[in-house]
């Protein structure tokens, strides 16, 4: 076994289950954030700034951060097993999940928002937006994105293979070298600097006709996902990361500070407006800067073993795909309990990650549920 096999990434992958269970605290967050999530999230009649805060802030780096390591991780898997280890990989930990949890996101979320809608004096009934099968897919929609790559993975592989073979075939070996240049530099351009203006403009280009939202723009979050797959390789930036992890953060967090303060100044602007490339430009900086730094503290931090970080990577999982019908039921009951909205926020928080973490304890993590979601790595145990 080579030593780059033995390698245990306890950080990183403490992370990207940190960054799945955060969706709690998003979900939790929106019933609280104001007019701008009204037409289609029920709102408490008591709006928190603390609360939107909070929730813009994880936004700004939680699915970036995760297709980043999704990159990453898929890299790691096809250099130790192979490309059809992770394809089959793809359609057991992804395709199969979404078979079985789409159906039931789909006769509970409806029905609890509709719920929360009748509770709510604030919001406004959008049920059209719920009630399709294939019109949205609730909170999965970055499984989608996910299997969405390893098919196009598989294309570009096989398109490459058709390509290379066709040019060896006719001895065009100075094309077949050509191409591979052209791949490398185009990788060292956007992919490996550790100031990372380029992959930043490349991500506002492409991000435009979305405002920075990766959700119904599998092209950006597709080059996290590229970022990431790069990284693997990339000692020098990841290097970089580890030990320079608080410069990130902070300039992340000014890129974020500047973004709040364009949204409160402008107001509403569309993609017409010229201070809409200024937006996008803060939104994919905050994107890149954080994560970056996000990454390389817990690389610092928790590069080694520990029992309680690897208890919630085990189960950020089943967490990430249960948790939506239970914490907006929670956070809709709460409606017309008169206290803080903090008080019921936090509330909300604990009591649904006390039922997630309690039912992936006792009713997945040693049955074949553990078993589908978190691989041969962790059978059949306590």
């Amino acid at each position: 076994m080579s030593q780059e096999s033995e390698i245990r990434h306890h950080g990183l992958d403490a992370l990207r289950g940190i960054a799945m269970i955060l969706g709690i605290v998003l979900h939790a967050a929106l019933p609280y954030v104001g007019k701008d999530y009204g037409t289609f999230w029920p709102q408490d009649n008591d709006s928190s700034v603390a609360i939107a805060t909070i929730n813009d802030f994880i936004h700004a780096w939680r699915m970036p951060t995760f297709f980043i390591l999704s990159g990453f991780f898929t890299h790691l898997v096809i250099k130790r097993k192979s490309w059809q280890y992770w394809y089959q990989n793809r359609v057991i930990r992804i395709l199969l999940p979404l078979i079985i949890f789409s159906p039931i996101m789909a006769f509970t979320i409806p029905a609890i928002f509709l719920y929360g809608f009748v509770l709510s004096t604030t919001g406004k009934i959008w049920l059209q937006f719920f009630f399709g099968w294939g019109e949205y897919p609730f909170h999965l929609w970055f499984l989608w994105h996910l299997l969405t790559f390893a098919i196009g993975m598989f294309c570009i592989e096989l398109i490459n293979k058709i390509l290379y073979n066709f040019c060896s075939i006719i001895r065009l070996n100075m094309l077949i070298n050509k191409m591979r240049k052209l791949k490398t530099s185009t990788g060292k351009i956007f992919f490996d600097s550790s100031l990372p203006a380029p992959i930043i403009i490349l991500l506002s280009f492409a991000g435009i006709w979305t405002g920075g939202e990766l959700i119904e723009n599998p092209l950006a979050s597709s080059l996290f996902f590229a970022l990431g797959y790069r990284l693997y390789v990339n000692q020098k930036l990841l290097q970089s990361m580890d030990a320079h992890w608080i410069y990130y953060c902070s300039l992340g967090i000014v890129a974020f500070i500047c973004l709040l303060f364009i949204r409160g100044i402008s107001g509403d602007f569309t993609d017409e407006d010229s201070r809409w490339i200024m937006y996008i430009l803060f939104v994919t900086s905050t994107n890149i800067l954080l994560s970056y730094g996000i990454i390389g503290l817990f690389m610092n931090k928790c590069s080694e073993y520990n029992k309680y970080l690897k208890f919630i990577a085990d189960s950020s999982y089943w967490i990430y795909l249960v948790h939506l019908p239970i914490v907006t039921f929670i956070t809709f009951a709460m409606f017309q309990i008169n206290v803080f909205a903090e008080i019921k926020f936090i509330l909300a928080i604990f009591l649904t990650s006390t039922i997630c973490l309690a039912t992936y304890k006792l009713f997945v993590r040693s049955t074949i549920m553990g078993l589908l979601l978190n691989g041969k790595t962790y059978p059949f145990r306590n």
